[in-house]
């Protein structure tokens, strides 16, 4: 008769198992925490890795700038502002941590000069940058603003040039030397429509760099502001426009924010 074959098993466990180290969690988690995800959105959108500071923007063509949100009380918080890759995720938020409730008293200096400083914080709640506005009275009649941008270094400042009509800054880098100038449409400052296109020239005023737009948006039904620059332009000059950005809402825009829509006059293209 065929005998049926013997298979032996061998133990399992053999001697006594010996732990000799520790599970460990990857030393990126435990050294990087999220903020609060309140102030940042989440998509299947992602454009970009995780770097910080001014790396962030070595490979972006677009910004979109637009005012916070308290969403538990569903007011805007004051010189506290999101920047987003258009329809996808959020890559800083610039805070005014001194400033972010209206003052209850009155100062009469601010009738003269008027300052804040702004913490623009990655995701992960580390500073990129800090930006410093501030400004003076200019003759008598006009008051000029100037912000500056470090990060942590002195990276450059952008500062507004007198003008009785229209719209002019001028970007310049940590050796006071001018790169750019943004010009806008020739119109008195208190003139201004809540929808207008600002150019960034280059030093030499031969060829357009960047554009900034205020533009209404019919999804998020809110204002915002759109900075386009090429995607080769230096991270410290795109680091100083995204400054300018906030330059220019705080000048022309820092009450249309809370606009329910857009205005009955037409944009204006200024090209």
């Amino acid at each position: 008769m065929e005998q049926n074959p013997v298979f032996t098993i061998p133990s399992v466990y053999l001697k006594p198992t010996v732990i000799t180290a520790q599970p460990q969690e990857e030393r990126e988690s435990r050294e990087r925490r999220s903020m609060n995800t309140l102030d940042w959105t989440s998509t299947s959108n992602l454009q970009i890795t995780t770097v910080f500071g001014s790396y962030v923007l070595n490979d972006l063509e677009q910004l979109e700038i637009r005012q916070i949100v308290d969403l538990m009380f569903g007011k805007k918080r004051k010189f506290n502002y999101k920047v987003k890759i258009p329809r996808a995720e959020t890559v800083f938020l610039a805070l005014d941590l001194g400033q972010t409730e209206e003052s209850s008293c009155w100062d009469c200096a601010n009738l003269f000069r008027d300052e804040f400083t702004l913490n623009v914080v990655n995701r992960y709640g580390e500073k990129a940058f800090t930006m410093i506005m501030k400004s003076r009275l200019a003759y008598m009649v006009s008051r000029l603003h100037v912000i500056k941008v470090l990060g942590p270094n002195l990276i450059g400042t952008v500062e507004q040039n007198y003008r009785l009509l229209g719209v002019c800054f001028t970007i310049y880098n940590a050796e006071k030397e001018e790169l750019c100038y943004i010009e806008g449409p020739n119109i008195c400052s208190c003139c201004m429509y809540p929808e207008l296109h600002f150019k960034v020239m280059s030093a030499d005023g031969r060829r357009q760099i960047a554009s900034f737009m205020h533009l209404w948006d019919s999804i998020l039904r809110e204002y915002i502001l759109l900075l386009t620059f090429s995607k080769e332009l230096d991270t410290s000059l795109k680091s100083l426009l995204l400054a300018a950005s906030f330059l220019i809402e705080y000048v022309y825009f820092k009450d249309e924010a809370s606009s329910e829509g857009p205005s009955l006059f037409p944009a204006i293209s200024y090209i």
